[in-house]
Parts: C-alpha cells; sequence; structure tokens
C-alpha cells in the first residue's frame, strides 16, 4: 500500500493534535478547529466526520468552555457502540464518552 499525495482540507489550522478514526465509510476527526494560528486559543473540542478525507463536518462538541484543552485522543467501542475520548487542560485529564445514537452513527 503507498500513501497517497496531501492536499489541501478545510481544517482551519493544523496547528494543533489531531486524532483522526476510521469507522465504515467515514472518517471522524477530533481537533479544536480553532481558525486562530495560535496556540493559547485552543479552548472549543470538537468531533467532526467525513467521507472524502477534504471536508468535515462539525457533529459533536466535546469541550465549549473558555478553559484551554489539548492532546485529543479517542477510540470507539464498537461492542457498546461509544466513542470515548480523552484531553487534558495542563491540570486535569478528562475522558468523555458518546454514544453512536448522539453522534448520529446509525449502522
Amino acid at each position: 500500500r503507498t500513501w497517497t499525495k496531501p492536499y489541501t482540507t478545510d481544517i482551519p489550522n493544523a496547528d494543533t493534535k489531531v486524532t483522526v478514526l476510521k469507522r465504515g465509510g467515514k472518517i471522524y476527526m477530533i481537533n479544536n478547529f480553532n481558525p486562530v494560528p495560535e496556540w493559547l486559543q485552543r479552548n472549543h473540542l470538537w468531533i467532526a466526520e467525513s467521507t472524502d478525507g477534504k471536508t468535515f463536518t462539525k457533529i459533536a462538541n466535546i469541550e465549549n468552555d473558555d478553559e484551554w484543552v489539548f492532546y485529543p485522543h479517542a477510540f470507539f467501542d464498537e461492542n457498546e457502540r461509544i466513542l470515548y475520548v480523552a484531553y487534558e487542560n495542563f491540570r486535569q485529564h478528562f475522558l468523555k464518552k458518546f454514544t453512536f445514537e448522539e453522534l448520529g452513527i446509525t449502522d
């Protein structure tokens, strides 16, 4: 298998850690999606989905606080039909879970 050539996406700022998961025909990305290229603006964490890997649509807000949040990690639990998301804010670590139904995942 070979890598594709790089291409432009609609992600506004790639200066933050991105977590990407693939499930079925969709790609799920967890990122701050911040249009300001400054690390101090990492305060809204989202889950977005894409079918082509170029255009992403936000489907769930993980954290919408003025608190900075960083370094998301995630995994799907297929048996329980849950997406687990872990992240931090310099002082604490957080773990949130989203049911497939909350995310609109029907298959």
